[in-house]
């Protein structure tokens, strides 16, 4: 009985675990606060060609981060022809819509771009857990109900891996990188239609 017991918690715990950390080997965090390095400039102007596509229409153009204040940033996305399509301030714990364009003005497509613009430029994310799988050392960190797992590899940021009840529900994926700086990034859901491509400019 007492095994039986034991074997069902065993694959509860397994359950429970994300795919990117399953057989990866549990070590001390040094616990790092600050695991996010992009975006963090205060100096310079983050800007880049973007295309975002949801179910029903595409928007391309140019979107512009800038770090405003100690956890502060305005993100600002206008077409080629210079019309905005949408205005965000974020910080930590406060979301300010500025403006946004018709076509992604609903209720679920701005709570995804929320989320995900949060999950992108937020730097200060307290690791609660470290990894290491294979080439990658990965760090834990809760955010609301759900874990951001960021991944580096040869010590930079290559992913973040977002799950909610061990699924995976968001990949950023951070390519062609240097001096803290990715030239270019790509956003996906697991089971939802947008995507967000990011190429420096």
């Amino acid at each position: 009985m007492r095994s039986l017991l034991i074997i069902l918690i065993l694959l509860t715990v397994a359950a429970c675990t994300p795919d990117i950390i399953k057989g990866a080997g549990k070590i001390e965090p040094p616990a790092p606060v600050s695991i996010n390095p992009y975006f963090s400039d205060f100096k310079k102007d983050y800007v880049y060609h973007a295309r975002i596509v949801t179910p029903r229409v595409t928007f391309s153009g140019i979107l512009a981060v800038k770090r405003t204040g100690e956890d502060k940033h305005r993100i600002v996305f206008t077409s080629g022809f210079g019309n905005k399509i949408f205005d965000f301030a974020l910080e930590r714990e406060v979301f300010t819509v500025n403006y946004i364009a018709e076509g992604l003005d609903k209720m679920f497509i701005l709570r995804l771009l929320q989320n995900d613009f949060r999950t992108l430029v937020q730097i200060e994310n307290p690791a609660v857990a470290a990894f290491t799988a294979a080439e990658e050392v990965i760090y834990r960190s809760p955010a609301d109900k759900r874990n951001n797992f960021y991944r580096f590899r040869a010590d930079t940021l290559r992913y973040i891996t977002q799950t909610r009840r061990a699924k995976e529900k968001l990949t950023v994926e951070f390519s062609e990188v240097g001096a803290d700086f990715a030239r270019k990034i790509s956003i996906r859901h697991r089971g939802v239609d947008l995507k967000i491509d990011l190429e420096a400019l």
